[in-house]
């Protein structure tokens, strides 16, 4: 097995060194010490970086960004859906509608948008499923719903990482419930493009790499 050194990691949050002054603002406020300034400069430790985003949150002159894929991923070929997370919709001005903004994300080249939170549902059943079964648990049990909490865990308390609930993400049952919908209305899954709409460097890093899977139901 490969240690946390080895390791190849994927990760949303970047530093353009062109552009930062090394103050270490971001050094301070990192919670798992992934960050050191070398030659007036920060660098990521990527090995002990959960993709939290609190460097960015801090940084006073934008040399840390999010890297994300933006619309030139999009496959103009295929049936393309957005799935968007309810909080997008909070991030607009309340004269907007939902319907009004869901209709704006569509214009920018999708067929169809749905909310990530349509799995919920789904997620419920497992946590039912899961209660029922509690008495052989080891307690606590943590939530997997957030990525960079799973992450730092790994880095932090690996020896917790067996009490987290192994429940897909719920961007990542939304994609496949998506999938299997649309190849039983006749598409062929080869032409279905699912691309994943989040403020969250986390789940960026998530729905591009997510734990314990070869491939992510997500493709962009």
């Amino acid at each position: 097995m490969k240690n946390m050194k080895d390791r190849d990691y994927t990760h949303a949050i970047q530093i353009d060194t062109d552009k930062c002054i090394g103050c270490s603002h971001c050094m301070q406020v990192c919670p798992t010490q992934a960050i050191r300034i070398v030659e007036g400069h920060a660098g990521i430790m990527s090995e002990r970086c959960v993709d939290c985003g609190e460097c960015y949150r801090v940084c006073p002159v934008r040399a840390i960004y999010v890297k994300d894929d933006g619309l030139s991923v999009i496959r103009h070929d295929a049936y393309r859906v957005a799935l968007v997370p309810s909080v997008f919709i909070g991030q607009f001005p309340s004269e907007h509608t939902a319907s009004e903004i869901m209709e704006a994300v569509r214009l920018i080249g999708f067929d169809e948008v749905l909310e990530v939170e349509q799995a919920v549902d789904f997620m419920k059943k497992e946590y039912a499923r899961f209660a029922g079964e509690a008495e052989n648990v080891v307690r606590p049990v943590i939530s997997s719903f957030c990525p960079a909490i799973v992450r730092l865990i790994q880095v932090h308390y690996p020896s917790l990482t067996g009490q987290i609930l192994k429940i897909k993400a719920p961007h990542d049952i939304a994609a496949l419930y998506v999938r299997k919908s649309k190849e039983k209305a006749g598409i062929d899954p080869r032409n279905i493009f699912i691309c994943y709409v989040t403020p969250c460097a986390a789940k960026i890093v998530a729905a591009r790499a997510p734990v314990g899977e070869k491939v992510s139901a997500i493709d962009g």
